[in-house]
């Protein structure tokens, strides 16, 4: 017996940083997915395999071991070891399990694929128990393993990854729903310039601790370019929406 499940990635059109101290993210689901299959052992291993990013191995009390690819990328993946164990703590039931993971979202480019692989494990492992878990302790669990990965995440990853389409999210706040009068299409290019979120994220916050005078107005007006964003993306507007993305990319490139 076997349960699966499925996530998509994201793009953060506005508040990527400044979300994680003040004010709206504005996020959109894209069309690139996780998919996790999950299904129970006998014994109380975790043991993960990913042909798609090139490792198996399994989690046991904490401990990886790798069985084929490099020990650091099954390490990576503490995040699905904790967010199934979270799981099944909530369900009360104890139970080694089999993840098998494939994604189509790229790693470490901003597209949030942990998130998408922690939501698509957090969902799996509740259907394999029939714990019929509502979207929103999927978003409250997986965010467990977000913590694992990225320190101190907003929590806009994955809300995104648990309900898809579009949204606005704020820290403290929670997530609003959005709907477009019809589709707009948005293209990304990947640089293939691989960044660890949780060390830009730390990065950021060093930065404001030292120079908090310049960086506080920066974060400030980043959360207002996602509200008069928000409101040019209802509205179509396409030209303003590129201003604003433009203004916001610079800001972005300011705190680093």
């Amino acid at each position: 017996m076997s349960a699966e499940a499925t996530a998509p990635g994201k793009i953060i059109l506005f508040g990527e940083h400044s979300v994680v101290y003040k004010g709206p993210a504005i996020l959109l689901a894209v069309d690139r997915r996780a998919t996790v299959t999950a299904s129970k052992r006998d014994d109380k291993k975790i043991y993960i395999d990913s042909e798609d990013l090139g490792f198996s191995g399994f989690f046991e009390e904490g401990n990886y071991t790798a069985a084929t690819g490099k020990a650091w990328r099954g390490r990576n993946m503490a995040a699905l070891d904790v967010a199934a164990r979270k799981v099944m703590s909530h369900l009360g039931v104890h139970s080694g399990l089999n993840l098998k993971v494939r994604s189509m979202i790229p790693i470490a480019v901003g597209l949030g694929s942990s998130a998408a692989v922690c939501v698509a494990t957090t969902a799996a492992v509740g259907e394999l128990f029939d714990g019929n878990l509502t979207k929103e302790k999927i978003a409250e669990l997986s965010f467990e393993g977000e913590k694992v990965i990225h320190g101190n995440p907003s929590g806009a990853d994955n809300s995104v990854a648990t309900y898809g389409g579009i949204m606005r999210f704020e820290r403290g706040v929670g997530l609003k729903r959005l709907q477009l009068d019809e589709p707009l299409p948005f293209i990304i290019g990947n640089t293939r310039k691989k960044r660890s979120t949780r060390n830009m994220v730390e990065g950021v916050k060093a930065l404001k601790d030292r120079n908090p005078e310049v960086v506080d107005p920066i974060i400030y007006t980043m959360a207002s370019l996602s509200q008069v964003g928000l409101e040019a993306l209802l509205r179509r507007d396409i030209t303003k929406l590129g201003d604003l993305m433009n203004l916001n990319q610079g800001h972005l490139s300011a705190i680093g």
